[in-house]
């Protein structure tokens, strides 16, 4: 299986490697997946994983575990355990000159990284800092843009929900670029009670109570889009409703939809992109595979024309 594991790897295709590798006992593959879950930041299971396989994994290739755990160690800011790994690792015999060579200059390398995660913590508070003056101060596209960089720092293990918190506390008007936001605080199980103003009425909802909901939905709206991809003909409308299915999705909120309802929205949605493109509706194949209710199409219609005139 290393082979295949190893092209997973080198193509950045790392969920893939985390997906194939689970349960494997195989020491490259294992090594493999401690630094696929690296780079997709996720540092506690990446630890957890390779205190777990570190036997196999040290004796298959001593440096790029050393690297990998010397990373997660210094990211944790757990000096102690630093260490006294960094002793183990020194500790080991004879291997090869190339080992040698690292474990000599061990030392040097541990304060190479802790000045990497220095120069990042200074770039992530100033991209807070940023972040934040955007949201309050700027136009849609400038809060749009910062939006995106909100979910890039999560993706890099780093935490916005301070700032989106606050901001849907004050910024009490529902628009596309506040569901985009409310949809991040419900994955972060933001648990305070927030209130907001949807077409002329008030709301409360609480995002932790929302998480289950919307994972599961999230997949299956996410299968839709991706059948849907696949299926339908018109590349542009294809494209587009990928775009506008999950803000429209958001919008809905604190309304929660059925899966039944999901051939209604994708109706919804092709006969909306239908229009942009000046396509045919009556000819889409996929519009005449779905099962929807017209007084459904209709309510998610109205959400759809709100949404695109946020953009």
């Amino acid at each position: 299986m290393s082979e295949k594991i190893k092209d997973y790897f080198e193509k950045g295709n790392f969920a893939s490697v985390i997906k194939e590798t689970l349960g494997s006992t195989d020491p490259e593959d294992l090594l493999f997946r401690v630094l696929s879950l690296e780079a997709l930041h996720k540092y506690d299971d990446a630890l957890l994983q390779y205190y777990k396989s570190r036997n196999l994994v040290e004796n298959w290739d001593l440096i790029s575990s050393c690297k990998a755990l010397l990373f997660l160690l210094v990211y944790f800011k757990k000096d102690t355990e630093l260490t006294m790994e960094i002793e183990h690792f020194k500790d080991f015999p004879y291997i090869n000159q190339e080992t040698e060579e690292f474990m000599k200059n061990i030392d040097k390398y541990v304060q190479h990284l802790k000045e990497y995660f220095n120069e990042n913590n200074q770039d992530s508070a100033q991209n807070l800092a940023d972040i934040k003056e955007t949201l309050y101060n700027g136009n849609k596209e400038e809060q749009l843009y910062a939006i995106k960089k909100i979910y890039d720092l999560e993706s890099q293990g780093i935490s916005c929900l301070g700032i989106v918190s606050d901001y849907l506390r004050k910024k009490t008007i529902f628009d596309t670029n506040y569901a985009l936001l409310l949809d991040y605080a419900i994955f972060a199980k933001l648990p305070d009670k927030i209130f907001f103003k949807k077409q002329e009425k008030y709301f409360s909802i609480i995002p932790a109570e929302y998480n289950t909901y919307l994972r599961e939905m999230s997949e299956k709206l996410n299968d839709k889009i991706r059948y849907m991809s696949m299926t339908e003909k018109n590349i542009s409308i294809a494209r587009y409703i990928s775009v506008l299915a999950r803000p429209t999705f958001i919008y809905l909120l604190p309304d929660k939809i059925t899966v039944e309802d999901f051939d209604s929205l994708f109706a919804a949605l092709i006969v909306e992109c239908s229009k942009l493109y000046d396509v045919d509706v009556t000819t889409d194949d996929y519009l005449k595979s779905l099962v929807f209710n017209e007084a459904k199409v209709n309510e998610f219609k109205a959400i759809i024309s709100i949404v695109q005139n946020d953009f």
